[in-house]
């Protein structure tokens, strides 16, 4: 379900990559990138 409206979400702002090809992300890809905000801003490891 949130994979989905994350999908919708991309695809009404018409986000594309370099290529021009629609932007696909994962829940888990989200994940990541606050993980790796977070170290690079002090979280203690």
């Amino acid at each position: 379900m949130i994979r989905k409206a994350l999908n919708e979400v991309i695809e009404a702002a018409q986000l594309t990559d370099a290529d021009g090809e629609p932007l696909i992300f994962s829940p888990h890809e989200f994940r990541r990138f606050f993980v790796t905000d977070a170290i690079m801003n002090g979280l203690p490891s």
